[in-house]
């Protein structure tokens, strides 16, 4: 019964660990008639050198 316990403990560690997640963010100031120019310029970016599995939200 101590084994399966410890064999329990051992799996939610790896699966906890497996599911870590990063948060970063950028701040950019921005005049007002270039915010579209901005966005356009940081979307296509992002998109274009997005590695798997990370997820881009711009707003």
């Amino acid at each position: 019964m101590k084994k399966l316990l410890i064999y329990a403990l051992f799996f939610v560690a790896f699966a906890v660990k497996a599911q870590e997640g990063y948060f970063s963010a950028y701040q950019v100031v921005v005049e007002p008639q270039e915010v579209e120019m901005i966005y356009k310029l940081m979307n296509d970016y992002y998109t274009a050198n997005k590695p798997t599995g990370v997820t881009v939200s711009l707003w």
